[in-house]
Parts: C-alpha cells; structure tokens; sequence
C-alpha cells in the first residue's frame, strides 16, 4: 500500500491575537492556495497487490463523506474497466477497495468531499 498527499494549502488560523495585517495576510494566502488546487482533501493511492483495500489516514474523515476516485495511469484505467473500484469513508480513514486482485501498479487519484 502506498499513498501520497498532494500539494497542501495554508491552514487559516482559527483564533487569532495580534495584528490584523497578518490575518489578512493568512486568510489570503490560505484563500490563494484553495484557488490553486492546493486543497487538503486529495490523495493518490496505489493499490495494495495483497489486499482487497488500501486504507489513507485522514483525520477528518467520518461515515458518509463522498470517496470520488479516477484512475491515474493505463494499469488502473484498465483494472477499472474489469473490476469493482469503490471507496469508504469511516472515522479517521478512508478505503479504497477493489474486488479482484491487485498487481499492485494501480494508481488512483481519490478526492474527499462532505
């Protein structure tokens, strides 16, 4: 199992003491980051070739988020076309499973949304 997080943005404060210019300045920069694709909330996970599931840690995951997956390169696209790709999401986790086996080479990107 593998998996690697994207591009990160800035994380907003969420109390602040001390000048207001620099607020603004991290609200904007968080702001700038979310308007260039650097979200919290997308990975990309190669499939475990030993597992039915490849597990992510992502600390705000709950039951009931939206596991939207696409594949990455040929092998997935592929592996996509002949066999069940799905993900969950539980607390703290999210899973993307499959229910064949796995060369292993499979790579998805997997974007939570909720």
């Amino acid at each position: 199992m593998s998996y690697e997080i994207t591009r990160r943005s800035v994380t907003p404060p969420r109390s602040w003491i001390g000048r207001s210019e620099e607020l603004s300045r991290k609200l904007s920069e968080s702001i700038r980051g979310v308007l260039r694709g650097e979200t919290n909330n997308h990975f990309v996970v190669t499939l475990d070739a030993s597992s039915d599931c490849t597990e992510v840690e992502y600390s705000t995951s709950r039951p009931g988020l939206s596991v939207l997956i696409t594949p990455q390169n040929q092998d997935a696209a592929e592996f996509s076309r002949t066999n069940n790709v799905w993900g969950e999401s539980s607390n703290g986790t999210v899973k993307v499973c499959h229910d064949a086996t796995a060369a292993g080479t499979e790579r998805y990107g997997v974007v939570i949304v909720g």
